[in-house]
């Protein structure tokens, strides 16, 4: 029985004398006693015991960024040499990620965004939006302290006028 768990009343082990909660046979005395240990045992967190309570959220290293879209562009997001490319936006906001791996510690990581309109063929446009920012992964664990997984990240946001920065 784990720490913390008492055994409710009338679950000793039944017996031939034994008849708890006016149970007449054998086997409902063993029914009647091994149906409260299974719900207290359920109750107390003695089928998986032995470690902090964790949901099961994955995570992975490297930077996120939140942003609204313009209509028509393109945008690109890099930590370090690692780059990620998105589609075309539609004025709605988007998640643009740069998984990093080997970052098993916080590291810094030199972050550049850019967004280029896509203008008509043959015309050479250049990026509406280059952003650079230079940011330490920080420890992330989104299952609680002591749970797995252990993932290092910057999670930045993004606002015209504003620029790149980082997000709670």
């Amino acid at each position: 029985m784990p720490r913390g768990c008492i055994a409710p009343a009338g679950t000793e082990p039944a017996g031939p004398r034994a008849h708890p909660i006016g149970m007449r046979t054998r086997r409902w005395a063993r029914a009647g006693a091994v149906v409260p240990l299974a719900v207290t045992a359920v109750g107390c967190g003695a089928l998986g015991a032995g470690g902090p309570d964790c949901t099961d959220i994955g995570a992975r290293s490297g930077v996120r960024l939140v942003f609204d879209t313009e209509p028509g562009t393109t945008y690109r997001l890099c930590a370090g040499a690692v780059c990620s490319r998105s589609g075309t936006g539609d004025g709605r906001e988007m998640l643009l990620a740069v998984d990093l791996p080997g970052a098993t510690g916080p590291k810094r990581v030199a972050v550049r965004f850019t967004g280029t309109p896509q203008d008509a063929p043959g015309t050479a446009a250049g990026p509406a939006v280059d952003e650079r920012v230079d940011v330490t992964l920080e420890k992330w664990q989104p299952n609680g302290p002591g749970c797995e997984p252990t993932a290092y990240q910057a999670r930045l946001g993004y606002e015209p006028g504003k620029g790149l920065f980082r997000k709670g």
